[in-house]
This record gives C-alpha cells, structure tokens and sequence, in this order.
C-alpha cells in the first residue's frame, strides 16, 4: 500500500506511517480529528500531514516530534 515506510504506528481507527524521507501520513476513519487534515468522522485514504518528522507515536492522539525538536499532538 505504501512504499519506503520506516515507522509505523497504530492508533484506535487510524494508522501512521513515517517514511523514510521524513514525510508523515495518516490515513482510517477520522473521528475527532485525527487525520489531521480538518475533516471528522469519514474514512480518509493516506493523507500526508506534514514533513521533516523523526518520531511518531499514536494513542487518543498523534504525536509527531520534528527534526528540529518541536513536538506536535492532535486528535482526542
């Protein structure tokens, strides 16, 4: 489904996916906001969310940290 995936998280109606070119991309059903790209409550296909990411981490919310060391969280 995707190729040059380095990370992988799983959340509870959505997965994460960091590929090794530090792109971040979510995709499942995004209730409460957890795509992260403004819409709720619809299956989304990958969405990429944002760039120059080092860590995922996924749980009632998304956690990406930045290679320049600034944290994101969204979602529930």
């Amino acid at each position: 489904m995707m190729d040059g995936v380095k990370a992988a998280a799983v959340g509870y109606v959505y997965t994460m996916a960091l590929k090794k070119d530090g792109s971040f991309w979510v995709f499942g059903w995004n209730s409460d906001g957890s795509i992260g790209n403004g819409g709720i409550n619809q299956y989304q296909p990958p969405v990429k969310v944002m760039d120059n990411v080092e860590f995922i981490s996924a749980g009632d919310h998304l956690s990406a940290v930045k290679n320049d060391g600034s944290l994101w969280c969204w979602g529930f």
